[in-house]
């Protein structure tokens, strides 16, 4: 849904000029979500900072920490059946009490 907003020109040109020069060329309405994106970003940093409590260093240190257990996790190979793939002609199953993967013709 789109709506209309009355803006004074020297506004609705300096929007043209960010929407052109700084976000590559959007739209005005594109333009305008990422500014205001920006400053909620700007006031959540502000509020956070306003605390005076927050040790960046260690907030950095934990959530690089985390990243790298994260990647650990995605990095870990599949060991489950593989799905059956627009309409592919072969499918791995597990089988057997050892789990030996076996492969077989669709039936």
């Amino acid at each position: 849904m789109q709506t209309s907003i009355r803006v004074g020109v020297p506004n609705r040109d300096r929007l043209t000029r960010v929407a052109a020069e700084d976000f590559g060329g959007v739209s005005l309405d594109e333009a305008l979500g990422r500014l205001l994106e920006e400053h909620w970003e700007r006031m959540a940093i502000a509020a956070v900072h306003a605390t005076g409590d927050v040790d960046w260093q260690r907030y950095v240190r934990d959530a690089d920490r985390a990243d790298q257990r994260d990647a650990a996790l995605a990095a870990d190979p599949w060991e489950g059946p593989v799905p059956d793939v627009h309409g592919a002609p072969w499918r791995t199953e597990i089988s057997g009490p050892r789990g030996e993967r076996t492969e077989g013709k669709r039936g």
